[in-house]
Parts: structure tokens; C-alpha cells; sequence
């Protein structure tokens, strides 16, 4: 076990802000905080390095309890999304202010320097001011002197949301690689959740100063513990139905599954519907363009349903706004919700 949290609280200005969180995160693996802002992720890393004090709990670290251990003793390094760099220094010298303060050899403290410009494709900068690189660079720069105090656990408070999407996708897939390589614990903050969907071995869902679901990406997608969670990575629809002798039947479809009798919601992803040109249950309401997919809403006097299908469907003569269809569903791809509680096929 790398890193531990134990019934966390935190109270900032005398408003909880955590409550009772728990988590567990195993050397070697990429842990995305991910939440709406005001979640309480941010505040979480923060209480992991030492900048907040916690009103309840334990943070274990390697076996080691350092809950009270001032920051800079920790083993945390934190990379914060302005930075923090000093303009007035050169590259070189920015990475090595850690080890300059452990007062690490200077012949070493090139070598370590060297390597790491090479590790964030930067070599040659050395020498480049701070003020004189992009955006880009820059959030490289930050990555190699957090990397130069070779920390336990790596922890990144978004530091790629100043960036464009390009550049954003591109130091994540360079995080992941390096993260990989050392085999490093790393934890990062982020709403974005292609980005933690893309990157992360777990996701711990944050809402409310909870950590609602902490999971694999995959099986936080495929199968969230709740309407909450289904509802944070997208609009999804929701068909009530009755199920009895382990069938689920509404007015638009039925299947087998392994539930007890009682009502339930259907949830079906929009990406999870098929549409059927042979059927005529709803009328074509809407349709958005997206390049490889689009969005279509379909409707009729009960229900509306949003459905998520490949751009070459705009070839069918048929599919035109007002037309009829139906829908076919991937049955495998439903979870269901009895309330509030979510059990799956």
C-alpha cells in the first residue's frame, strides 16, 4: 500500500469541507480526484501535503502515519496549476532548487537535471529563461523539478487546465508515460472527465466532500452505484419499468435479468441505443452534428430519448427531423436503479 486515508475531516473556516473520507491507493498507480468544483478535491491533496490540518484522521504513507509531519518532510511534492516557478531563475536552476536546499553535489545535481530535460522532452533548455517559454514548457519545467525531489507521491492540483486541449491531451499522455516508467504514485485533480477516464488506473468520484465511487474507470462507467454517478460523465435516459420473474418489461422493450421483483429505472446510455428505421415509437425531434457522431433526440407524447449514433446515419434518405423510428437496445449495456440503488445485468 503507497497511501492510505483514514476517516478524513477537514473544516476550512469552520465549514466541513470532508467528511469521513477513506481511500486506499497502491504503489505504482495513477489516482484521478475527479468532481464538480467546490467537491472538495483540491482540498483533499492539500490535506495529503501538509497545507491543511486535519480536524479527524490519519494519513499513511509507506506505513508511516504523517498526518503530523510538517510538509516539506512528507515525501509529497505538489505541482499546483499556476506553477510556481521563479521567472528570475533559468530552467536549470529551477529544477535543481530542491536539491540545491539538500544540498545535492552540483556535478550530480546536472546529471539529474539532464536526464529529467530529456524525460520531459526539453533537452538543451538549461540555460532558457523562465519568462522566455510557453505555456506548454513551462508545465514541463514544473513536472521536472517536482520529478527532482524525487518524492514518494506526486500529486498534480490541475495543472494542465490553463492549457489548450491539444497541449492538455499531450502532457497527460507524457504524466502517464513517465508515471509508468518510474512505476510512480501519482494523484491528480481534475473535472475533466476524459481526462481521468483516458489516464487513471482508479477514480474516486467527489461530490458533496464525499468520495461517492472509487473504481476503474471501466467499471466506474459501466457500472456507477448510483443515478449521481451515472449522471456526472453524461445525459443519460432513464425508462421505468417492472420486473417480475426475472424479466424487465416497459412499453419499449423487455429482458432477461438477474433482479428481484419490484420497479425499477432502466438506465441506458445515449451511445447504448440503436435506431430502428423499421419502427415508428418516436418522432425524429432533433439532430446535432459532431463530426464522427451526432446527437439525436427523439420524442413522442410520453418520453424523449437521446441517442448517440455514428455521422454516416445522415446518408439514410429516411432520417430527416420529423420522420419516424424506432429504437433497438444493447440490453447488455443497461444498469438498473431500485431507489437509489443500482444493481446491474
Amino acid at each position: 500500500m503507497s497511501l492510505k486515508l483514514e476517516k478524513i475531516r477537514v473544516n476550512l473556516q469552520g465549514n466541513e469541507i470532508l467528511h469521513n473520507i477513506n481511500l486506499n491507493v497502491e504503489k505504482g498507480e495513477f489516482i484521478s480526484l475527479l468532481g464538480p468544483s467546490g467537491c472538495g478535491k483540491s482540498t483533499l491533496l492539500k490535506s495529503i501535503a501538509g497545507l491543511n490540518d486535519l480536524e479527524e484522521g490519519k494519513i499513511i504513507l509507506f506505513g508511516e502515519e504523517i498526518q503530523d509531519i510538517v510538509p516539506e518532510k512528507r515525501g509529497t511534492v505538489i505541482v499546483f496549476q499556476d506553477l510556481r516557478l521563479f521567472p528570475h531563475l533559468s530552467v536549470e536552476k529551477n529544477i535543481s532548487f530542491s536539491m540545491d536546499l539538500k544540498k545535492v553535489p552540483k556535478k550530480q545535481q546536472k546529471e539529474i537535471v539532464k536526464k529529467l530535460l530529456k524525460d520531459v522532452q526539453l533537452e538543451g533548455f538549461e540555460n532558457r529563461r523562465i519568462r522566455e517559454m510557453s505555456g506548454g514548457q513551462l508545465q514541463r519545467v514544473a513536472l521536472a523539478r517536482a520529478l527532482a525531489s524525487n518524492p514518494k507521491i506526486l500529486l498534480l492540483d490541475e495543472p494542465f487546465s490553463g492549457l489548450d486541449e491539444k497541449l492538455r491531451e499531450e502532457m497527460g499522455k507524457l504524466v502517464k508515460k513517465l508515471q509508468r516508467e518510474n512505476k510512480m504514485t501519482m494523484i491528480l485533480v481534475t473535472h475533466d472527465k476524459k481526462e481521468a477516464l483516458q489516464l487513471s488506473d482508479k477514480i474516486a468520484l467527489m461530490l458533496h466532500g464525499d468520495i461517492i465511487q472509487y473504481d476503474t474507470p471501466y467499471n466506474m462507467y459501466r457500472y456507477p452505484v448510483s443515478m449521481e454517478v451515472a449522471d456526472y460523465f453524461g445525459r443519460n435516459n432513464y425508462l421505468s419499468g417492472v420486473v417480475k420473474d426475472k424479466i424487465f418489461k416497459n412499453e419499449y422493450f423487455e429482458t432477461k435479468c438477474d433482479l428481484n421483483d419490484g420497479n425499477y429505472k432502466a438506465m441506458i446510455r445515449s451511445s447504448s441505443i440503436l435506431i430502428n428505421e423499421e419502427k415508428d415509437d418516436f418522432k425524429i425531434k432533433n439532430i446535432v452534428y459532431l463530426g464522427d457522431f451526432v446527437e439525436i433526440i427523439l420524442g413522442n407524447n410520453k418520453k424523449e430519448i437521446l441517442v448517440k449514433s455514428s455521422s454516416d446515419i445522415l446518408n439514410s434518405d429516411k432520417f430527416k427531423i420529423n420522420n419516424k423510428v424506432g429504437i433497438n437496445i444493447k440490453e447488455d449495456e443497461i444498469c438498473y436503479f431500485e431507489d437509489c440503488k443500482e444493481v446491474c445485468l
